[in-house]
């Protein structure tokens, strides 16, 4: 029994295995807006709970349309407009697939929107550098560094980014690479400029920083200055044990000033909360941005 259009569109924000069935067995006939919603805005309830949607959206929907080349026009054409950051980071993804496919129009808008930034975070950082590699790595990285040369005051942290190329390409690639291109490109070696700052570490650009420690990482989430420490943060998260998590989580719940809450949040970037109290609820309908940050 095929499902109704307002079925289909329910299916689709939740994320149901019900909407590929549809589509396997009776097509997409009158369901293309509803398709279309679901690749131009980020239907999750709790970004923090549930992984970006992009995966499920190449792997079981867009295959099934039997027209990939109407949605990747419009996708492309609405991506270059679009001011939500959550829409925004899906529909890269879903563009970084079409460039993956030899799509010229594609590559281009990908590139065009290194170096951008919105809501105090770079975006397409990480989807060339899965296009193209080291290329790719490199090319945003002297992006970058061209923006730090002439708006230095403007910059914001980075180094999240090079953190999860190195998970991509190696520690070792990703930091010669950088050492070797800076002697070539002035706009590279401004972008480890920029790094070097962003973590007030004098050590050489070719040797990654120490992983954070728990006590470095209580010290920065108790610091009521304007710097982020984003990359300490979100890095400790990520391979914090559980007592760890537990310890940070149970200080999260009871944190009431903004700037210290973003600051716990940052650390749970990478990883879901133990718990899901009312608390976590209650932020992510806050009207304060950062709290609502995927």
């Amino acid at each position: 029994m095929p499902l109704t259009v307002q079925e289909f569109s329910d299916a689709l924000r939740k994320g149901l295995g019900r909407a590929v069935l549809h589509l396997q067995e009776h097509g997409a006939a009158g369901m293309r807006e509803a398709i279309l919603e679901a690749c131009l805005h980020d239907l999750r309830y709790d970004p923090q709970c549930e992984d970006s949607r992009a995966d499920w959206l190449l792997r079981h929907i867009l295959p099934n349309t039997g027209d990939l080349n109407f949605y990747r026009e419009r996708i492309v054409s609405a991506l270059r407009t679009m001011t939500s950051n959550r829409d925004m980071r899906q529909a890269l993804k879903l563009v970084r697939w079409f460039a993956g496919r030899r799509d010229d129009e594609s590559r281009a808008t990908l590139y065009q929107f290194v170096g951008r930034r919105y809501d105090d975070e770079w975006v397409g950082l990480d989807e060339v550098v899965e296009l193209d590699g080291k290329v790719g790595l490199l090319a945003a990285a002297a992006i970058l560094g061209d923006r730090y040369q002439h708006e230095p005051n403007q910059w914001v942290p980075a180094g999240w980014w090079v953190s999860e190329a190195c998970d991509r390409l190696g520690a070792d690639v990703v930091w010669a690479s950088f050492r070797d291109e800076a002697v070539r490109d002035p706009r590279v070696e401004a972008f480890l400029e920029a790094l070097r700052a962003e973590e007030a570490d004098e050590a050489p650009p070719s040797e990654p920083p120490p992983p954070p420690t728990m006590e470095e990482v209580t010290r920065l989430l108790a610091d009521t200055s304007d710097a982020s420490n984003y990359y300490r943060l979100a890095s400790f998260g990520r391979d914090m044990s559980l007592e760890e998590a537990h310890r940070i989580f149970s200080r999260l719940l009871v944190e009431t000033q903004p700037k210290q809450i973003a600051r716990y949040l940052t650390v749970f970037r990478h990883r879901g909360f133990p718990s899901l109290p009312p608390r976590i609820f209650e932020l992510a309908l806050s009207a304060d941005p950062q709290t609502q940050r995927p």
